[in-house]
């Protein structure tokens, strides 16, 4: 059977290492829009969310037929703020004023260029097993290469159960989903990061569908 499964995005206002990462543009799509993008129109996602305190992400995610429902409370939009605290608050929104869920799956903005065929591998995959996350894992950061794969940060897909229970986006123990492309593990947090992406970008956007 089918789960419910909603898709996060938080998108917070400010950055230290790159001012208003989630806003810069790569091609003629934001960062936020780019994670929009990602996940509409695949089967199983419900609704996408788009958690933020920045009222011009808010009018984005809403003008691409995203929910927008609240401006993030500044409690919860500090440097400090765990994504575990962020994703939470979301949920409980979602659950107490649309439905109950099955499952979420959270998006960084910072990482553009998702495998649409990944996702979908994700939800299968839930659908059939639920009892532990879905991560995606890589041997590369941006352009660096490592020993072992480690969770690259471009999707996480859970039980509503398990998360409310454990409260832990980087589990233990988890079921990982390789992903081989680098542009496609690709995580923007400086400037010389969001550069790189416009490189990957001349090139992808060439021969291939995003």
């Amino acid at each position: 059977m089918k789960k419910k499964i909603l898709a996060l995005i938080l998108a917070r206002k400010n950055s230290k290492r790159l001012p208003g990462k989630n806003l810069r543009k790569i091609g003629n799509k934001s960062l936020v829009e780019w994670s929009i993008n990602s996940i509409e129109n695949i089967d199983g996602i419900i609704d996408v969310l788009v958690s933020s305190d920045d009222k011009r992400i808010i009018n984005i995610a809403k003008k691409k037929g995203a929910l927008a429902p609240f401006v993030r409370p500044k409690q919860i939009s500090k440097d400090n703020t765990s994504s575990e605290e962020t994703s939470m608050h979301a949920i409980n929104w979602y659950e107490k004023n649309v439905t109950k869920l099955d499952g979420f799956f959270l998006l960084q903005p910072t990482t553009p260029f998702r495998s649409r065929a990944k996702l979908k591998k994700a939800i299968l995959i839930f659908n059939k097993n639920d009892n532990k996350p879905i991560l995606s894992v890589s041997k590369f950061l941006n352009d660096k290469k490592r020993d072992r794969s480690k969770i690259n940060g471009s999707f996480y897909l859970s039980s509503i159960k398990y998360f409310k229970k454990y409260k832990n986006l980087s589990p233990k123990k988890f079921y990982p989903i390789e992903i081989k492309a680098k542009y496609q593990c690709l995580d923007i947090d400086t400037i010389d990061d969001f550069n790189l992406a416009k490189k990957y970008y001349k090139k992808i956007i060439k021969f291939m569908k995003i």
